[in-house]
């Protein structure tokens, strides 16, 4: 998690920040996403082969996938021990975050027992509920209290 310490100059783009990671702006990837999902469904490695071409630049094949344990090796040594790290902090950090999508409640909670609430919207609009503002404009709203 980043930490910001409000300033003149952090409060500028803090807001602008805070939303671009709203899921509200999720939607436009939804196709593409799911475009490439159903490809390496009914292709498998090929199509992985295929869009790793298409987007690394770099052809890969069946034979060629496996990395060898002298390549592995020769890897961690051209890499600083800090970046293994910081590489492994992500993947746990990465690995948590989807653990927490699959949960199926309104409330979970962080291992440190902090509560973090769930919603699904689409379960409240099934009720009857609708929102009267986006998340983005009562984010903006507050926002603006705040600086008040």
């Amino acid at each position: 998690m980043r930490i910001e310490k409000l300033n003149e100059n952090t409060k500028k783009n803090l807001l602008d920040d805070l939303l671009k990671r709203s899921p509200n702006n999720y939607g436009k990837f939804e196709a593409s996403v799911q475009e490439i999902l159903n490809a390496v469904k009914e292709k498998g490695d090929e199509a992985v082969f295929d869009y790793t071409e298409k987007f690394d630049g770099v052809r890969l094949d069946a034979e060629h996938l496996l990395v060898t344990e002298e390549e592995i090796a020769e890897a961690y040594e051209q890499v600083d021990d800090e970046l293994i790290a910081i590489i492994r902090k992500a993947l746990v950090n990465i690995r948590d975050y989807h653990q927490k999508q699959m949960q199926y409640s309104w409330f979970d909670s962080k291992p440190d027992g902090t509560m973090r609430k769930l919603t699904d919207p689409s379960k409240l609009h099934a009720l009857g509920w609708h929102h009267k503002i986006e998340i983005e404009e009562g984010v903006r709203k507050m926002y603006e209290w705040y600086l008040k």
